[in-house]
């Protein structure tokens, strides 16, 4: 292996839950030189996203024999281990990154899924081997990262989320400049969650660490969590679960959240546990708009869009009456009407039931325009040479 042409850069991809996001989408944007490294699976990330892996290891547990066969004839090194050994697959990535000589290694697919895996993943970060080492864990709309003594710049933009966690024991000599709730020579015990959620005035911040070791969690926009309640026709609580504010407009309220529930074969779309859902709740508008993604390679599933009354947000809680219409937007901009039978048997009057049939009408026009959230739609159209496919 000829590491002195490898870029020192090292884009890492693990086998975890692969989460779209900001910070996703901008570490794909400008690391187009690193060298990409696999553990095991997470190849399979790459792949879903166009790359090429250059080297993949691990036990290849995770990968088909036809997977490995046809990354290696694509001119992936592949480094295999037994299946018994005491460093996970990302453990092994990072130390052979380390080998390369990487100056910088940012992992994708790094957390979700399991918690004990997770917890460990980050934990890596605290490998001595890896202190010379710039590592970053980027998930979502995150970037973490870990600090030693000294002097560190974080660059977002107002109102980022910033939360500072200490790891083995109390953080010491704390300052920090830019933060909305600053800190000043001060101590971070290790239990206490006195570093979370801090927010950014500027597009620089400072924070200067005299001892100890501080987890760094960036999130671009305000880590707001959210709460959803999804209704019936007669507003009867029917769903509940959680989110987290990805952007709020004049216009709607975007949230993050994950698909939770058992895998489902819903023969239009399959969901899996932890599949990734973008979700729009517009104000004024008879429906909201749930762009889903997968959730090991992130790749786009489609768009399912809900008929409800208009929502009600107040607070961090969002409230939608679902008419039982629905309809399903695939990539390429086919469109699939749902649930006709039980919208017709639906007691509601019949001013919401022309309301309902405007709001598909709407969504139609605007899957025909491939306007936003379908923007997507115009990239798989151009790569076929072609117009939206027909609706249903």
């Amino acid at each position: 292996m000829d590491n002195g042409k490898r870029d020192s850069s090292v884009l890492l991809f693990a086998n975890g839950i692969f989460t779209p996001g900001e910070a996703v989408r901008r570490v794909l944007a400008t690391q187009r030189s690193a060298t990409i490294v696999c553990a095991d699976g997470g190849a399979l990330h790459a792949r879903a996203l166009g790359l090429q892996p250059q080297i993949i290891i691990g036990d290849m547990d995770s990968l088909s024999a036809a997977d490995v066969v046809a990354f290696e004839a694509a001119g992936a090194q592949i480094i295999q281990h037994p299946p018994e050994k005491d460093e996970t697959d990302l453990e092994l990535a990072l130390h052979l990154c380390h080998e390369l000589g990487a100056k910088s290694v940012t992992i994708l697919g790094g957390l979700g899924g399991r918690f004990d895996q997770t917890l460990a993943n980050i934990l890596l970060l605290t490998l001595p081997m890896l202190a010379s080492m710039r590592i970053e864990l980027v998930d979502g709309a995150q970037v973490i990262r870990l600090l030693g003594a000294g002097v560190h710049q974080i660059t977002g933009a107002v109102d980022d989320t910033v939360s500072l966690i200490p790891l083995q024991g109390a953080a010491a000599g704390i300052t920090t400049r830019g933060l909305q709730y600053a800190l000043r020579n001060e101590t971070l015990p290790l239990g206490p969650a006195r570093g979370i959620s801090n927010v950014m005035l500027a597009e620089q911040a400072e924070i200067e660490l005299g001892g100890g070791l501080l987890l760094l969690v960036h999130t671009i926009g305000q880590a707001r969590p959210f709460t959803i309640i999804k209704r019936d026709a007669a507003s009867q609580e029917k769903l509940r679960y959680s989110g987290v504010l990805h952007q709020q407009t004049a216009e709607f309220v975007c949230i993050d959240a994950t698909f939770e529930l058992a895998d489902r074969d819903l023969g239009y779309i399959q969901l899996r546990r932890g599949d990734h859902f973008r979700e729009w709740f517009y104000f004024g508008r008879w429906y909201n708009i749930f762009r889903v993604s997968d959730a090991r390679s992130g790749a786009l599933k489609g768009w399912y869009c809900n008929i409800t009354r208009p929502p009600s947000v107040e607070g961090e809680q969002i409230v939608a009456d679902d008419l039982c219409l629905d309809l399903f937007v695939y990539p390429d901009g086919r469109a699939l009407l749902l649930d006709e039978d039980e919208f017709a048997q639906l007691a509601i009057d019949p001013d919401d039931r022309a309301a309902a049939r405007r709001a598909v009408a709407e969504l139609r026009q605007m899957i025909a325009r491939c306007q936003p959230p379908f923007d997507e739609i115009s990239a798989t159209i151009r790569g076929r040479g072609g117009s939206p496919a027909p609706a249903h």
